[in-house]
């Protein structure tokens, strides 16, 4: 995953299998699209090692300043969203179905 991302991204293990990826100075639709190529790629690489064919990743965005707030406000604004895809499965799909995605993240903020 790090060779897909900027120097200054930060990306950490967030807990489990899962990530946490800061991206400073990013608009929210130029993170969304960073994030579905990830996802493509990281489905490709199961794809090499054999995984099922449901293997892939899910995950939730939040940005300043659409969400507002403290970082807690913003980590839980983006694991709400994550939780959201994960249910809807839209995580597992392709970047060229990203509007999809995006509906359901600005929905979200309503």
């Amino acid at each position: 995953m790090r060779a897909d991302l900027r120097q200054t991204y930060i990306l950490c293990r967030y807990g489990g299998d899962e990530f946490g990826v800061i991206l400073p100075e990013t608009a929210n639709k130029d993170a969304l699209a960073l994030m579905c190529r990830l996802a493509e790629h990281f489905k490709g690489l199961g794809r090499l090692e054999g995984a099922p064919s449901g293997f892939g990743m899910s995950f939730g965005l939040s940005a300043y300043p659409e969400d507002e707030g403290t970082v807690r406000h913003m980590v839980k604004a983006a694991d709400d969203r994550l939780i959201l895809t994960k249910k809807s499965r839209v995580g597992l799909q392709l970047a060229s179905e990203t509007e999809v995605l995006l509906r359901k993240i600005e929905s979200s903020r309503l």
